[in-house]
């Protein structure tokens, strides 16, 4: 018996080469921490061939289009930079960009026509809101029209893909 568990047993070379508990645990909780970008953030390079591009940056569709928008209404200002920074991809750009004027104009309509406190919005100030109303619809509008051009030039050939110029910001 003692022979048998002595042959299984590893020598002392390949015993002290071995990783330490703490090494193992590490590469671990980078096999780890790797899978869940790969499941999140698709930065697998075998599944990212199907994507379209376009200058540079991915397409993205109309699903992230709409959570980026609603992220950006919901959270205003902390959900924009959600939707801008971390969605790296055309749509969850233009998504967090028309959410975000769209909540403005939401903000801007309750200011005004609360009673609660018109100190803000009144007969002198009211250029102001004229003045931050028209940015947030330029906003709105903007994310949405770009987003509409963008899903356009998704249909298009690669070459002409190329050949084709947005202004993007």
């Amino acid at each position: 018996m003692s022979a048998a568990v002595a042959q299984s047993l590893p020598s002392y070379e390949q015993a002290t080469s071995l990783p330490t508990y703490e090494d193992t645990q590490r590469q671990k909780e980078n096999e780890a921490r790797q899978e869940m970008l790969n499941i999140f953030f698709n930065f697998d390079a075998d599944t990212d061939n199907d994507e379209i591009y376009l200058d540079g940056y991915v397409v993205g569709n109309d699903c992230m289009f709409m959570l980026a928008f609603l992220l950006a209404f919901f959270f205003n200002w902390l959900g924009f930079f959600i939707g801008y920074c971390i969605l790296l991809n055309l749509s969850g750009r233009y998504g967090a960009m028309s959410g975000f004027g769209l909540s403005v104009v939401n903000w801007l309509m309750y200011l005004k026509y609360t009673h609660q406190d018109q100190r803000y919005f009144h007969d002198e100030k009211l250029f102001m809101w004229w003045f931050f109303f028209l940015i947030a619809v330029v906003l709105f509008m903007k994310g949405i029209l770009n987003w509409m051009k963008v899903r356009k030039m998704r249909n298009l050939s690669p070459e002409q893909r190329q050949s084709a110029r947005l202004f993007f910001y």
